[in-house]
């Protein structure tokens, strides 16, 4: 069996985005390598990565028209200190540039940086599962959600989790994670007709009502999981 039919009415959402208007010309940015002692006389700012040896390399960031950042002396590393790792990074002063040049450089570990294994309540429709990564020394937490037990949805907000809906006495069940409608399930119960009675889990379906040639008067039809 399966819950009412809804019929669903669609929106269509028309947008100007500016027909006529040109749009704004990006700027191309490059990065200099310049020699050290350039840098040197032009005041750069020294990064330091825990290195325990290591060659300086600088860059500076320009663009079209002209050089437009200070540039900055880096340690390339070749060993790390005690605890460290070699990594490869990118050069942050260049990060925005097409192909970033990259340097060597010593990272920490991470303390208390261990992904969840389990789903844990967030907010009243949602649950969330916590991913962390160590980078560099840094711990990055990325958060997951999804919709709870009973509820449908992306679960990208609270408000896109709903509530499965009614067969007309007993409020649809889902399992935590359910994407759409169509998992939303009763395990027993009776329609609303009180014509059929179902035991097995009867799925909702989101199609418009269906006219049984048979019995066009019953709103509901089997429908398999």
């Amino acid at each position: 069996m399966k819950f009412k039919n809804l019929i669903l009415s669609a929106c269509v959402v028309a947008a100007n985005a500016g027909v006529g208007i040109p749009p704004a010309q990006g700027v191309t940015y490059t990065c200099n390598s310049l020699s050290v002692s350039t840098c040197n006389n032009m005041g750069a700012s020294m990064a330091v990565h825990n290195c325990a040896s290591g060659t300086q390399v600088c860059y500076q960031k320009k663009d079209s028209e002209g050089r437009i950042s200070i540039p900055k002396i880096y340690t390339s590393c070749s060993t790390c200190d005690t605890g460290y790792t070699l990594a490869t990074t990118t050069v942050d002063i260049c990060s925005s540039v097409s192909n970033p040049p990259t340097i060597k450089k010593c990272c920490g570990p991470c303390s208390n940086c261990t992904s969840d294994t389990t789903w844990t309540s967030y907010d009243t429709t949602r649950e969330v599962q916590v991913k962390r990564s160590c980078d560099c020394g840094t711990c990055k937490a990325t958060n997951t959600y999804r919709c709870k037990a009973g509820y449908y949805g992306s679960g990208t907000s609270s408000t896109n989790c709903k509530r499965c809906p009614t067969d007309g006495f007993t409020v649809g069940s889902s399992n935590a994670g359910s994407g759409f409608i169509t998992k939303c399930f009763v395990n027993s119960g009776s329609d609303t007709t009180g014509n059929y009675d179902y035991t097995e889990p009867c799925y909702y379906k989101n199609d418009p009502l269906v006219i049984d040639p048979i019995d066009p008067g019953l709103p509901f039809e089997p429908i398999l999981p």
